[in-house]
């Protein structure tokens, strides 16, 4: 049935509870990331409607290798954790399909179910990254699911610098798009105070998360791994931005930090009384102009516009 009539989650338009938590992940030690996963949720609760969000492949690891297929999770298999009534948790994990596909994918679990999956379609196979070997890409674009009668779309990573995944979610009426990461951190920015350097390469992703809000008057929303694993050191650093593109809170690279922010309506009236971007959208000109362009690269643009 779907979500916005499951008892769980249950209908409204109450605020949304958005909770970010950047954690490090054992890798190939489902078990012990499971139970780590379960704590946090345990100590964020309910607390009316509340989405609460955990990094890319925060279930495994991030470079699992040759263990890929091994700790792929298939799709009809139960949740390895469960959420108090009004909350949904969302969290990375490798997938195995009815087709032995393996994907980088996204789970949402309310109660003791799946209620959304997504998988990522754009894998990185540049400088460390290598997920082309061991996932397959989806090819298929974020869909919206509801929590609290809040529209959610959910992107992994590399998906969020592309920004067409954005446009459709957008589109597709989403709320709130939120990124899972497992970014590496670049250009470490000393601290006089002998706390833990950020990372200035995640000032890449605000700007970037910024421009999307404002865009299409959405929240966007990255969490983001911290730790080390096999020579990477992950960054931490997630934010969440508002519909007008402001920066509503950012994280360092702590292990184990939470970002909490409150989505009210009113915040996206005002913010689409403002701009009319989202409102003018025209994707039926996009489809055209694309199938032009397309065309046009085969060698085939006869028809014209």
């Amino acid at each position: 049935m779907p979500l916005r009539d499951h008892p769980h989650v249950g209908p409204g338009r109450a605020p949304l509870r958005l909770v970010l938590a950047q954690t490090d992940a054992v890798r190939g030690e489902s078990a012990v990331n499971a139970a780590n996963l379960q704590r946090t949720i345990d100590e964020v609760g309910a607390g009316g409607p509340t989405l609460l969000a955990f990094p890319e492949l925060a279930l495994t690891g991030y470079g699992l290798g040759s263990r890929t297929a091994e700790l792929a999770r298939p799709s009809d298999e139960p949740p390895p954790v469960r959420t108090p009534e009004g909350q949904v948790a969302l969290f990375g994990h490798p997938e195995i399909a009815a087709d032995h596909r393996i994907y980088n994918a996204a789970g949402a679990v309310a109660g003791e179910r799946w209620i959304h999956r997504y998988r990522k379609c754009f894998l990185p196979t540049y400088g460390t990254f290598d997920e082309g070997r061991f996932f397959a890409p989806s090819g298929v674009g974020p869909e919206v699911f509801e929590v609290g009668g809040w529209s959610i779309a959910v992107l992994v990573c590399e998906d969020l610098w592309h920004p067409s995944l954005t446009y459709l979610a957008a589109l597709r009426g989403a709320d709130l798009v939120v990124a899972l990461a497992a970014a590496p951190g670049r250009s470490p920015t000393p601290s006089a105070s002998g706390a833990l350097p950020a990372f200035a390469s995640m000032d890449r992703w605000v700007a970037m998360a910024s421009a999307l809000a404002t865009f299409h008057q959405v929240w966007v929303a990255v969490v983001n791994r911290t730790g080390v694993e096999g020579g990477i050191t992950f960054a931490g650093g997630s934010f969440a931005i508002g519909p007008d593109g402001a920066l509503l809170g950012r994280l360092g690279p702590e292990p184990d930090g939470r970002l909490e922010v409150t989505l009210e309506r009113e915040t996206l009236r005002r913010a689409r009384a403002r701009f009319s971007h989202l409102r003018d959208e025209d994707g039926s000109l996009l489809l055209r102009e694309l199938e032009r362009t397309l065309r046009r690269s085969s060698g085939d643009d006869r028809a014209g516009g």
